[in-house]
């Protein structure tokens, strides 16, 4: 008996430990199928139903950070209201229009939906962990085209992208304590010249918290993540896929099909990343994407306003390098969508 459990006693420590640490793989798979909340959709709804919106924005971070609504109802329209998930993609925003607005009894007049470069393409973003409850909560029983582009692979394929997943998240929880931590914490008590908001404002960074805030960027950010190039040199933005290849395979045909069945106008509006800050940095693919995206849009008569050659946007509007706008930024910028809204007569219509 003694010589039997010692020849199964280390492949059972083994299995033990493969158990302990796939157990989180296993609830996440069974977790990994879309779970209607109805009551959440029916509060929404039941709120929207109230405001009576005429503008609405769908969208994440380039809404409720890059959009300043005050200025927006004071120019635009005073009945102005957001949707919002943060790092939604369009998975999300098809939802929203699908499953909660065009099911109010007031539908908004005009949707804008702000992104970045070839956002509308990323189809397999943001479908994990706290992204996941964001879908979760708009969808119903049956999501067949968010199964189709967005969760379609193989159990193994699911449980890699979970594990790319938790890979990135770590990253950015290291990023994030030390930034807020050992930077705010610690060094801007001592820094005697106050950094820019955007690091690349000062040229380079003049405080010492500056200098390790850029140390931060470049050693725990994602290596992939192109939205860092400025910041570390060697990081260069990524050739951007073939629109017409692409879109067919994409949320943006529906959601714009969803917009002109319930008369809806629709405008997208591309935002200005920080790279767009330095002149030159779009590789000819982004350019050719954009082409054949505003193109396509022409095509089925859907408004699209760019801003990424703002020249009214500079260095100093960005309190971060993901393109985030100071508040000072978010209204200029809302000055001047305001403006192209009344130029195309978009509430006109």
């Amino acid at each position: 008996m003694q010589r039997m459990i010692e020849h199964i006693r280390y492949p059972l420590i083994t299995l033990a430990v493969l158990g302990l640490f796939c157990l989180p793989l296993v609830f996440d798979v069974q977790d990994f199928y879309l779970r209607f909340q109805p009551s959440m959709v029916d509060v929404n709804r039941q709120a929207l139903n109230k405001l009576e919106p005429e503008v609405l924005f769908v969208g994440n971070s380039m809404v409720y950070d890059n959009i300043d609504l005050e200025t927006f109802r004071d120019n635009v329209s005073s009945k102005t209201f957001t949707i919002t998930s943060a790092g939604a993609r369009p998975s999300f925003w098809y939802l929203v229009l699908k499953n909660l607005v065009i099911t109010i009894q007031n539908k908004p007049k005009l949707v804008i939906i702000p992104f970045r470069d070839a956002e509308w393409m990323e189809t397999k973003i943001a479908r994990f962990g706290r992204y996941k409850k964001s879908l979760d909560i708009m969808s119903k029983h049956n999501e067949p085209l968010l199964k189709k582009l967005t969760y379609n692979e193989s159990p193994l394929g699911i449980v890699s992208g979970i594990l790319t997943f938790r890979q990135e998240n770590i990253h950015y929880d290291i990023e994030g304590y030390l930034y807020n931590y050992v930077v705010n914490e610690l060094l801007d008590d001592v820094a005697e010249v106050k950094q820019c908001a955007y690091p690349n404002g000062c040229e380079r960074p003049r405080t010492i918290s500056g200098q390790i805030r850029r140390v931060i960027y470049c050693t725990f950010s994602p290596k992939d993540n192109y939205r860092y190039s400025d910041e570390c040199a060697g990081f260069e933005r990524p050739d951007a896929v073939d629109f017409n290849q692409a879109v067919e395979n994409s949320y943006l045909p529906e959601i714009i099909k969803i917009a002109q069945e319930n008369n809806i106008i629709l405008l997208l509006v591309r935002m200005k990343a920080a790279e767009d800050l330095v002149p030159n940095t779009q590789p000819p693919s982004l350019k050719k994407y954009i082409k054949d995206f505003s193109e396509y849009l022409e095509a089925n008569k859907i408004a699209f306003i760019d801003f990424s050659d703002e020249a009214a946007l500079t260095k100093y509007h960005y309190k971060d390098i993901n393109a985030h706008l100071t508040q000072e930024g978010s209204k200029l910028l809302t000055h001047l969508l305001a403006e192209r809204i009344k130029e195309q007569k978009l509430l006109d219509r």
